[in-house]
């Protein structure tokens, strides 16, 4: 037992106040204020969380928040291109190039039959333009090989359709030589300028023709290869479309070469010319169909 202060008597009034008062107890829980919840606040399964401003705005898809989805890479374009120069002599050899040799053929000796020439080379261009859209097709599906030969079961709507599509396709993606043409500044030498109308009208053929003619493998309508729909694909899959601008571009420089070079030689010359054409179409619809399936989401088909 504890003593007393020595100044104090055992039995004096404030011990006695002090041993009547309640001894004080210890702050429970319970009795803990409750803090008050903000007014912009979330709750889930972790409690109370305050809500900030940017919290509020939408959740959108990670393509349309952080914008353009791909960029130029050189060494892939690199690749993409040395593949597709590879495409038509691998999976089956030779013998897939079948179907182009024998095009190759047909369209160099049937320019030079009586009365037929134009027939001939008609119904030849339209099967290669068919070609060339399966081969767009089988590349987007992911097919390694060439295609082989075409089931031609409606000659209208296999040959000739495809031949009168491209055709349009063609002269929408020449307008700018066609203008340029019409006011007076076409592509020959008499005119001053015409190596510059030349190049500005391979230039806007390069880079109208390809989404043109992806437009119209992917749906088969001419209303999709209209400047209202083509402009703003062409907008959205820069900057790696510029590698099918590239390359329909250099084409167009090598069969002017190759033109040249194959009119000297008699009979063959003509054959030889129609193999490389058929050959760089090939390459050109292989190189199409890559772009495509790369920057499928960024051209929004």
């Amino acid at each position: 037992m504890s003593l007393p202060p020595p100044d104090l008597p055992p039995d004096s009034e404030p011990s006695k106040k002090a041993a009547d008062l309640p001894a004080p107890s210890e702050p429970t829980a319970e009795a803990a204020p409750e803090q008050p919840t903000a007014p912009n606040s979330e709750k889930g399964d972790q409690g109370t969380k305050p809500t900030r401003e940017d919290d509020l705005t939408p959740n959108l898809p990670d393509e349309a928040a952080a914008g353009p989805t791909h960029s130029f890479d050189a060494e892939s374009a690199l690749a993409m291109i040395l593949g597709a120069f590879r495409y038509p002599l691998e999976g089956k050899g030779l013998a897939g190039l079948t179907p182009l040799a024998v095009l190759a053929v047909v369209m160099g000796l049937g320019g030079k039959i009586p009365f037929l020439s134009f027939v001939v080379v008609f119904l030849t261009a339209g099967y290669a333009v068919a070609y060339m859209l399966r081969v767009i097709e089988t590349t987007v599906k992911g097919d390694e090989q060439l295609p082989g030969w075409l089931d031609v079961t409606n000659l209208l709507d296999d040959i000739v359709l495809p031949a009168f599509q491209i055709w349009v396709v063609v002269m929408l993606s020449n307008l700018v030589a066609i203008v340029l043409g019409w006011m007076g500044f076409g592509a020959t030498p008499e005119n001053p300028g015409y190596r510059f109308a030349d190049f500005l009208g391979m230039a806007s053929f390069a880079l109208y023709y390809p989404m043109a003619v992806l437009a119209l493998a992917h749906f088969g309508s001419l209303r999709w290869t209209l400047p209202d729909r083509v402009i703003p694909a062409i907008q959205r899959a820069l900057p790696g479309y510029w590698i099918a601008v590239g390359i329909v571009f250099l084409c167009q420089f090598v069969v002017v070469f190759v033109g040249d070079f194959t009119a000297q030689i008699p009979l063959l010359g003509s054959i030889l010319n129609s193999a490389i054409m058929l050959f760089l179409m090939v390459v050109t619809a292989r190189i199409l169909g890559l772009v495509f399936l790369k920057y499928r989401k960024a051209i929004a088909w």
